[in-house]
């Protein structure tokens, strides 16, 4: 997203990418009727068989909501695909590869369902829903420097503090999910008011509300014709950013069509906050819901966005499906030893209770971390999650390296961290072919951020 910031300039429209708005060739009007999801189902149990049980017997069995892909088609307000030569031209960059385009949605598919159920009870078009994958593929990216966009919305640092959110080096508001996505619907809901179709409102979003302001000046009326609209003078960057929503929504409409396959709704898809009443470090929370701590990182980006890890403060967001599990793990630990915890390498036989007697903390709270048995004897290379002091771990401070080890590649420390490779490569100054040496560091934040 650009700051929404007046400037004098504007670009010449390209006459290729005025072909991309042709499927919007038709007025459309904003006023519609509400989308009655009561009348919808709300899902169909889980199947032992075929999907996770929950963490906790109490829990209950999750019910998987009504399909996303379905409830996006219901709420588009575009009249229909035509296939012009632009928007097929985007379809086919988005979908080059099937499995990518479909690994991607099952990657962004949580975010998915959180933005669009605010977008339904706003009832906004369900076009705005796709937004965030144009702007980052729904991945809660940090800033490449203090001034540059972050998040999935990809909200600009003097956009997002106007509007409430908190952006330092240890809290960036603009990489939660549910508050960026507060912030952009605002905006997107006062656009769509304001210029009475979605359309500029999406592309208010992309080049800022005075351009557009300075473009409808001359033009009468508030609904625009597809000719009119690729008229206006604006960046073709941003015709392009609307032209690709068009491509995206005709993919979801249609994916037999552009032969991709759509992803399911899964169990651990559907989530829910939970307020702390300490803080905890994300290793440990880790632990406790049995997820991975990049994907309870990635849920929880952020807290110390720079850092691998982080100490999570007032509130977690968790898959429903953990939070049970969670909740009764977290009764094991005290409440004044959650904050920092640290990977140690068993060097000698121990009884896991001597260990927690030579850590100070209860063995109920290293069998929970750890998901032992309380008479379990650890093993010499075993690695367990024990308690630590602040200096010990990285959530102390915003760690700028990453020691590279055995099997990293550019690729995989750049998704580790939230970063593009292109951050990662102008960082550390070297090319996407360049060697990476085992016991060497790799820069993995902006110099001087």
């Amino acid at each position: 997203m650009i700051d929404s910031r007046p400037r004098s300039w504007a670009w010449p429209v390209a006459l290729t990418l005025s072909l991309a708005l042709a499927a919007c060739s038709v007025p459309v009007s904003q006023t519609r009727p509400p989308v009655d999801r009561a009348a919808e189902p709300h899902g169909q149990p889980y199947s032992a068989a075929t999907e996770p049980a929950p963490l906790s017997p109490d829990a209950g069995v999750p019910r998987v909501p009504a399909s996303p892909w379905q409830r996006l088609r219901e709420g588009f307000v575009m009249p229909g695909c035509d296939y012009e030569p632009a928007i097929l031209r985007e379809a086919s960059r988005f979908t080059r590869s099937a499995d990518r385009f479909a690994s991607n949605w099952r990657d962004a598919m949580p975010f998915l369902l959180l933005v669009l159920d605010d977008i339904e009870r706003r009832k906004l078009p369900t076009e705005f829903a796709l937004l965030p994958y144009v702007e980052s593929r729904y991945r809660p990216l940090v800033p490449a420097t203090s001034r540059s966009p972050a998040g999935v919305w990809q909200l600009m640092p003097g956009t997002a503090t106007s509007r409430g959110l908190v952006v330092d080096r240890t809290l960036d508001e603009r990489l939660d999910i549910v508050a960026s996505t507060r912030v952009a619907l605002d905006l997107l809901e006062r656009y769509d008011r304001e210029f009475g179709d979605w359309r500029l409102a999406t592309m208010a979003y992309n080049a800022g509300e005075y351009r557009i302001k300075a473009q409808l000046a001359a033009t009468p009326g508030r609904l625009l014709s597809a000719d009119a609209l690729a008229r206006l003078k604006l960046s073709p960057i941003t015709h392009q950013h609307l032209a690709r929503l068009l491509a995206l929504a005709c993919i979801i409409r249609e994916p037999d069509r552009f032969r991709v396959s759509l992803p399911t709704v899964e169990a651990d898809d559907v989530l829910d906050e939970l307020a702390l009443s300490a803080p905890i470090d994300l290793r440990l929370a880790a632990a406790l819901s049995g997820l991975s701590p990049e994907r309870l990182r990635r849920l929880n980006a952020a807290r110390d966005p720079a850092s691998p890890s982080a100490v999570l403060r007032d509130r977690i967001l968790l898959p429903k499906t953990r939070l049970a599990g969670f909740e009764t793990g977290l009764q094991e630990i005290p409440v004044t030893q959650r904050a920092y915890w640290k990977s140690l390498r068993v060097e000698h036989p121990i009884a896991l209770m001597d260990l927690a007697s030579r850590m100070h903390v209860p063995t109920t709270a290293l069998v929970a971390a750890n998901r032992l048995s309380d008479a379990a004897d650890l093993r010499p290379g075993q690695v367990v999650l024990v308690p630590a002091e602040r200096s010990e771990t990285a959530a102390g401070g915003v760690p700028e390296f990453h020691l590279i080890r055995s099997g990293d590649t550019l690729s995989t420390i750049a998704l580790r961290y939230g970063l593009r490779l292109g951050q990662l490569l102008r960082w550390n100054a070297i090319g996407r072919d360049s060697t990476l040496r085992i016991g060497t560091r790799l820069r993995i934040r902006a110099p001087g951020y």
